[in-house]
């Protein structure tokens, strides 16, 4: 028993030697390494409108001087954390052949985002200033931002009838490196052709009169509008003479005369003063009267002179008024 208690105590020794030479012996082992990892972000810098057609349709410029409110909507994306902004402009005033709308007359105004709105005047022209919408610092980055316009165009009085068109341009402008993207928008607005007279009043009652006598006298108002860009002339006639039943009052008693122009430039012809079944042309339309900036009105007088021997009655008789190219 005492040797082997001798041979333990040497073992134990020797372990112990054999651990205090080598001391990582008696711990976990443990290797590092690194290894490096990326991933890259693409820039995106994008602006779209919807719809890319602002269509304003026909405009009946005899009830309305306005089109109808169109808009679309404008759609960026921005992951640059740099300011910018969005500029709009016309490439054109509105255009049909010759012919223009200013730009004074196409209004626009617009909500979203929540960055700073300028429209400046409030119509779209071909030079802007400023950009019409700006982020506020922490907006930078856009997640996206949507914004709406909307549009309104204000037919001048006496424009040419035609389809006006002209492009929009949306221009957003990354201001730290100048990077800028454009979207272009389409827009076009329709006039159709004027072409009326009017007469006032609809129905000319002389009154009563006696055999022998002449009629109060009756003035009768034309009104006459244009945007065709064509010359034109007003004509007259009687459908019969005026007649009660078998008995009639001859044309030649049935005056008209010239009261004159209201606000027309054209030429009178007095003719034989006297109504006709045949058409008489009275009126030419004069120097810019080719397009009515507003109605061109004309004034005649009429009256019958009634006969001395006529029968009794009451006489009628449909009196016609054309305007023609």
């Amino acid at each position: 028993m005492k040797r082997m208690r001798k041979t333990s105590i040497f073992l134990a020794g020797y372990l112990f030697a054999l651990f205090s030479i080598c001391p990582g012996l008696g711990h976990a082992a443990e290797a590092t390494k690194t290894a490096a990892a990326s991933v890259t972000v693409n820039p995106v810098f994008s602006i779209t409108a919807v719809p890319l057609n602002l269509n304003f349709g026909n405009v009946d410029v005899e009830y309305t001087p306005d089109t109808p409110v169109k808009d679309f909507q404008v759609n960026i994306s921005n992951n640059h954390n740099n300011p910018w902004g969005v500029t709009i402009k016309t490439l054109t005033p509105l255009t049909s052949g010759a012919y223009t709308i200013p730009n004074e007359n196409f209004t626009y105004w617009g909500y979203g985002g929540t960055g700073t709105w300028d429209l400046g005047p409030g119509h779209l022209e071909t030079d802007p200033v400023n950009p019409f919408y700006t982020p506020l610092s922490t907006d930078r980055m856009t997640d996206p931002t949507t914004l709406t316009l909307q549009f309104v165009v204000n037919i001048p009085l006496g424009q040419a009838a035609g389809v006006y068109t002209t492009s929009i341009l949306l221009t957003m402008k990354d201001q730290s490196t100048d990077e800028e993207i454009e979207q272009i928008v389409y827009a076009s607005v329709g006039i159709p052709p004027v072409f009326s007279i009017s007469a006032e009043p609809p129905a000319i009652n002389f009154g009563t009169t006696n055999p022998g006598a002449t009629t109060e006298t009756k003035n009768l108002y034309l009104s006459c509008l244009t945007n065709n860009e064509n010359p034109w002339n007003v004509s007259m006639r009687v459908v019969s003479e005026l007649t009660a039943g078998v008995y009639t009052v001859p044309n030649e008693n049935f005056h008209w005369r010239q009261e004159g122009s209201l606000n027309g430039s054209g030429t009178w012809y007095a003719g034989t003063g006297y109504l006709d079944t045949l058409a008489y042309k009275f009126y030419d339309s004069g120097p810019g009267e080719d397009i009515t900036i507003s109605p061109v009105e004309l004034l005649l007088e009429l009256d019958v002179a009634v006969p001395a021997n006529q029968t009794r009655g009451t006489y009628t008789t449909t009196l016609i008024v054309t305007m023609s190219e």
